[in-house]
């Protein structure tokens, strides 16, 4: 893929910012968190729907890209595994720096406004969909890894105190779901089905995201899979215990091991 300088893709947030906190962390060059949260506060403010409170997937303030609006240079759509990666990034994000970068206290308010919006649009099977906000349009489907990665990071925001313990109901729910769509190959393989295949934003439409393809055990939802049944497990225990942790708490003990390791 060539350079894109003018634009933001919301699934890019995870692919540099959770490095860039946890680098800023171990060198003491609190730029590069400061950057992980900047990065994560623009894609809210400029891609934000205020009628649903989700996130498009993309937004080129040079409003120069095929499927960028004229007028706000976002995308049409609103995919579901980029929102996937955008919460599971924030979370990371949150839980590496604790409470004394500036700005983390406004990603943790938009982190809870997403979680929000994300319970809202849960269809009844426990499963988020392609195009996350048009569950009941026509064509569109459940979508295995952003049910994945949604739980996940509803999960992981639970258990670090981010949010209240109610969402946890809605990330067991996809869990649940998501278990009970497993099936059996001819060889005795565990098939994870409903992974939509790597997704560019391409034309943006509607009609581009639910015709695109679908990969049992591609690692696009093998990997979220993972993550969401690891977290799952340990927030559950959690849960049990009573043993919820705090953004500032987690700083603390954060900046013990740190002085530790140093």
């Amino acid at each position: 893929m060539k350079s894109q300088p003018n634009q933001m893709w919301l699934d890019g947030l995870y692919m540099a910012g959770p490095l860039c906190a946890k680098y800023s962390m171990l060198s003491g060059k609190k730029e590069f968190g400061e950057m992980a949260i900047n990065q994560a506060v623009l894609m809210y403010e400029n891609m934000r729907d205020d009628r649903n409170h989700l996130l498009y997937h993309g937004w080129d303030d040079s409003f120069t890209a095929e499927w960028a609006d004229k007028r706000t240079g976002l995308s049409a759509e609103k995919w579901g595994r980029a929102m996937g990666w955008f919460t599971v990034a924030s979370v990371d994000i949150l839980e590496t720096l604790g409470g004394s970068f500036e700005g983390i206290e406004i990603l943790l308010e938009y982190v809870k406004d997403i979680f929000e919006a994300l319970a809202a649009c849960q269809k009844n099977s426990g499963y988020w969909c392609q195009v996350i906000d048009k569950p009941k349009e026509p064509g569109n489907w459940e979508e295995t890894s952003a049910t994945c990665l949604i739980a996940y990071a509803m999960a992981k925001a639970v258990r670090l105190g981010f949010i209240s313990e109610a969402y946890l109901e809605h990330a067991r729910k996809a869990y649940e779901a998501v278990i009970a769509s497993l099936k059996t190959g001819v060889d005795g393989e565990i098939l994870l089905d409903n992974i939509c295949i790597g997704t560019c934003i391409d034309t943006g439409t509607y009609e581009h995201y639910i015709n695109r393809g679908t990969v049992a055990n591609d690692l696009h939802g093998g990997g979220a899979f993972l993550l969401m049944c690891g977290e799952m497990n340990f927030c559950t225990d959690k849960v049990k215990k009573g043993n919820f942790y705090t953004l500032e708490g987690e700083n603390e003990n954060r900046q013990k091991n740190l002085a530790m390791i140093t």
